[in-house]
């Protein structure tokens, strides 16, 4: 089909095989055995090629198989990646961050020949990840893909940072602490390369409200300041779903007075999104609380 459309446009049994890299002896075969098989003629052969008023209806249904097969191709490339393709999704938190672990696992349920990968890094990491092609989606804290056009993002929650002290600590029981209440300890922040944009963003939320952030010490991931305020050594100040799991050897205290919030997006770049990475998408944004 495909060589009669290109003889048609062409005009000519030489320049189609030319375009389509076969002999000239193999087209005009391939238009005989159209011709044999239809019953009909539908070139007349010259100096120029030219269709019958048979061969125009020819080329006309031609067309349209060539044109359905072509969109048949593209569904079963996108029913492919979307029931059958792999996607690698990044987050920074605990095991079941936002309760991410179930509905991946309920995801998988309704995809189930997919090929589903989880990488659990920093923030700043994952943004670095998606940028080279090496994860599909990652759940970043939105302050550090603001204004970067090769990303998109929605928002899937936003979460008042709080104040995390020792269960035994006096103001643990408060129902809130304002930044001077804890002036005077030794904070721990999470390292700043975990989400740059963030801390830099938090400390200086800090400084307006009169502590001093000098006064620091820090862990390397979320789950070492965890510890570290469990030992005793400080206090710490994060969300309240990044210390899910610890609320028997941790309080999570509001700050009354802090402004700055941790707003959590799923995010992907423009270039490589995928149907399934675009239907897990949809369906975390639409699922998480």
């Amino acid at each position: 089909m495909r060589c009669f459309v290109t003889v048609a446009e062409k005009q000519s049994i030489s320049k189609a095989a030319r375009e389509l890299y076969i002999s000239q002896p193999a087209m005009s075969a391939h238009m005989n055995a159209i011709e044999s098989e239809l019953g009909a003629q539908l070139l007349v052969r010259g100096r120029q090629t030219h269709l019958t008023s048979v061969g125009e209806v020819v080329l006309h249904g031609f067309r349209d198989i060539l044109a359905a097969y072509e969109q048949l191709e593209s569904d079963v490339v996108d029913a492919q990646e979307r029931e059958y393709g792999s996607l690698t999704v990044g987050f920074h938190g605990p095991v079941n961050w936002l309760g991410v672990a179930d509905l991946l696992a309920e995801f998988r349920r309704k995809h189930p020949e997919s090929q589903l990968h989880v990488l659990i890094d920093t923030w700043a990491n994952l943004l670095l990840q998606l940028q080279e092609g090496a994860i599909d989606l990652a759940f970043i804290e939105l302050s550090e893909v603001e204004g970067l056009t090769d990303l998109s993002w929605e928002l899937v929650k936003e979460e008042p940072v709080c104040a995390v002290l020792p269960r035994d600590h006096p103001l643990a029981k408060r129902a809130s602490v304002s930044v001077r209440d804890v002036a005077d300890e030794v904070m721990l922040f999470p390292d700043a390369r975990i989400s740059p944009r963030f801390f830099h963003a938090l400390h200086d939320s800090f400084r307006n409200a009169g502590m001093k952030v000098e006064n620091v010490g820090s862990g390397n991931h979320y789950e070492a300041t965890i510890t570290l305020v469990i030992s005793g050594s400080g206090i710490s100040c994060m969300p309240a779903s990044l210390h899910s799991g610890h609320g028997d050897t941790v309080a999570c205290v509001p700050f009354s007075d802090l402004e700055t919030h941790m707003r959590y997006g799923i995010v992907w770049s423009r270039k490589q999104v995928n149907a399934l990475a675009s239907a897990c998408a949809s369906f975390m944004c639409s699922h998480i609380q």
